[in-house]
């Protein structure tokens, strides 16, 4: 019944309404090429726009709490306890990225009703808010630079300790990409198809001796994944 009583807006007003979002920052946007941003004139330094187009976040006004707790597990939680809905609601869009498909659909005037626009991975608990573990730094730069004291508390899961050895010999750029990750509790290697992921993987489980949780998306995938890291690379000490 609600939605009878909407009428349709028109291409002007969404146009106006896209703008002022764009200029004021209140909004999560793609970079958009026909916005001509050199001719506004509150315009900040082009080079300070992140890849978005989007402008750096504003300071966060109004009280906010001296100490924040954040539980690292399975993802980040925040309690919500003396969290104020600004700071909140800025930690929520640290876990909210713009959809691709749903750009890539609209640009081809292909139907983009089952693709949401802002994608966000953010959980909503009943007294805390989860983000996934990747945005730990993001969250700390957030809390530090509004002089939020930060208080982490580790409930991780240790693991199992493995005893394998790496029986193979890394290639100068394997060994670089695996240096790399090591130096960082999360990390992405993103590599071409032939560069020996699996092979880095298995350094990598080498290095760390710990169970590991290896997911794919196919079955043929699975099966040579777990071969090669059973007989050529992995064996047990």
């Amino acid at each position: 019944m609600f939605f009878q009583g909407v009428s349709k807006v028109s291409a002007l007003a969404k146009a106006v309404t896209s703008w002022y979002a764009a200029m004021s920052g209140s909004g999560l946007f793609v970079k958009n090429p026909r916005l001509n941003v050199v001719n506004v004139k509150n315009e900040i330094s082009p080079w300070l726009y992140s890849p978005s187009g989007r402008k750096p976040e504003s300071k966060i006004t109004g009280p906010l709490p001296n100490k924040i707790e954040l539980v690292l597990s399975n993802q980040i939680y925040i309690s919500k306890e003396n969290l104020p809905p600004s700071l909140k609601n800025r930690l929520i869009r640290l876990a909210a990225f713009q959809n691709p498909e749903f750009y890539k659909a609209q640009a081809m005037r292909f139907p983009t009703y089952d693709k949401p626009r802002i994608v966000h991975c953010c959980e909503d608990f009943f007294q805390h808010i989860g983000l996934p573990r990747g945005c730990l730094e993001d969250v700390v730069d957030l809390l530090e630079s509004h002089g939020v004291q930060i208080e982490i508390r580790d409930e991780r899961l240790e693991g199992v300790r493995l005893k394998v050895h790496f029986r193979g010999e890394l290639r100068q750029e394997q060994k670089k990409a695996a240096e790399a990750v090591l130096a960082y509790e999360n990390g992405v290697l993103s590599a071409a198809t032939a560069f020996g992921k699996t092979v880095v993987a298995a350094y990598l489980i080498a290095k760390r001796s710990v169970n590991t949780l290896v997911l794919v998306d196919l079955f043929v995938i699975k099966l040579m994944t777990r071969s090669r890291l059973k007989k050529d690379h992995l064996p047990t000490m």
